[in-house]
């Protein structure tokens, strides 16, 4: 069975193709990693059968592919050992030639819908935004002092994560809003969903939980 959803999708940017010259399996491959390490310290660190379902291929033609790229400097590779196992991490290579050369153009070649800031190196959505603001304001409303929510960048840092999890993940806008809005009203919940990170990070056990308390209170809010 695949593991990638109907609702997934990537994105490849014309840059990728002109300024990098990618092609095939290494277009796809390179357009995933990309996604998911556009901000500093994230990476992509699915399996190899992840990347092989989106490129049709098997995963040593995933190996091969990978392979171009590291020896092209798109990418780097990191290789962590927990408990005598080896995890692998991919990281789109920030300061390559020609990803700067995009860089110092692309904010004037996003749609008038899409937010870049260069410096963070963070894209988002006005959608992603307002959801970001929104969980700012509710955890301001709950906690006052709450150091994450009061710094100046938060609201950008944590449109990107949300970005993401209408992007990557699948969620639908809607159903975000709903989760906020369930996290920040939920005794045990507001106290752990202080991030857009963080939010990404256990929507399927909030979902999950507000599936639990519908089976007994008769009422959900998240994932419908």
């Amino acid at each position: 069975m695949s593991t990638i959803k109907n609702e997934n999708f990537i994105t490849i940017q014309g840059w990728m193709v002109n300024e990098l010259g990618l092609k095939g399996n290494a277009l796809l491959i390179y357009a995933i990693i990309f996604g998911f390490s556009q901000v500093e310290g994230h990476c992509f660190n699915g399996s190899l059968q992840y990347l092989a379902d989106w490129t049709n291929s098997t995963k040593q033609g995933v190996l091969k592919a990978i392979k171009q790229l590291l020896d092209k400097g798109l990418i780097t590779k990191n290789e962590k050992l927990k408990n005598n196992v080896k995890f692998v991490e991919y990281y789109v290579t920030k300061f390559n030639g020609a990803l700067n050369k995009v860089e110092r153009g692309i904010k004037q070649s996003l749609p008038n819908n899409i937010e870049y800031n260069i410096e963070n190196n963070i894209v988002y959505t006005p959608q992603a935004k307002k959801c970001a603001e929104r969980l700012k304001n509710k955890i301001l409303e709950i906690y006052p002092n709450n150091a994450g929510a009061k710094k100046k960048d938060c609201v950008q840092r944590w449109a990107k994560d949300i970005d993401k999890m209408n992007r990557l993940d699948g969620r639908s806008w809607e159903d975000i809003e709903k989760a906020i809005d369930w996290a920040l009203n939920d005794s045990f919940w507001q106290k752990n969903i202080w991030s857009g990170a963080n939010l990404r990070k256990h929507y399927d056990r909030l979902e999950a939980d507000a599936k639990a308390k519908f089976m007994k209170n008769g009422v959900i809010t998240v994932g419908i």
